[in-house]
């Protein structure tokens, strides 16, 4: 046995969801039973079976589903402030909101829907790192329009400050080429708290 799923885990491939109208064909077609008990020509027990096959969403494909929760604050403000202007109603949701939420949403509205390569070259154009996922390159995004670009890091000086998937302002340090080593810095601080 090379490899094994829970059956709840467990997706039908690609190649075969054109031949098989449903899971079970496919399990009647290519799941061998070599149980003494001959649990599969049960035709219930079948369907069972067939009713489970990929319920569960891996954990590794878990990880991409769940939402960045500060790109989710921005999702919901922006959609607070299209609510506001798209409609007759009196502004009170707007209100509720601050000036720097109204700003990010706005941030968010206008870069959420731009593609990987264009998100990149927004940030190439603004001297700032520009590889990662889209949600790590939107936050930079929205960082930078808020508050400014990113400097060198106050406290060790050497090491470039980047924005982590929290939105917090945070530094890894920087390599010493006198030492041949590695220098750890922890900074890690609110967006708005940081020299630019």
């Amino acid at each position: 046995m090379s490899a094994w799923n829970h059956l709840e885990c467990f997706q039908m491939p690609r190649k075969f969801k054109s031949e098989f109208e449903n899971n079970s064909d496919f399990l009647a077609e290519h799941v061998d039973d070599n149980t003494v008990e001959k649990l599969l020509e049960d035709k219930e027990r079948i369907e069972d079976i067939a009713s489970k096959m990929g319920t569960k969403i891996p954990d590794n494909k878990r990880k991409q589903v769940d939402a960045n929760p500060v790109l989710s604050k921005f999702k919901s403000n922006a959609e607070i402030l299209d609510a506001v202007e798209n409609s007759d109603e009196p502004a009170k949701k707007k209100t509720k909101l601050s000036k720097l939420d109204m700003k990010q949403a706005t941030i968010y509205a206008r870069y959420a829907t731009m593609k990987v390569a264009e998100m990149q070259d927004v940030l190439k154009w603004n001297k700032t790192p520009h590889s990662g996922k889209k949600d790590d390159l939107l936050l930079r995004i929205i960082d930078g329009q808020t508050y400014g670009r990113l400097t060198k890091c106050p406290i060790c000086v050497h090491g470039k400050l980047k924005v982590n998937e929290e939105g917090k302002v945070m530094c890894n340090g920087f390599y010493n080429e006198e030492t041949s080593g590695r220098e750890v810095c922890s900074l890690v601080v609110d967006p708005g708290k940081v020299q630019r």
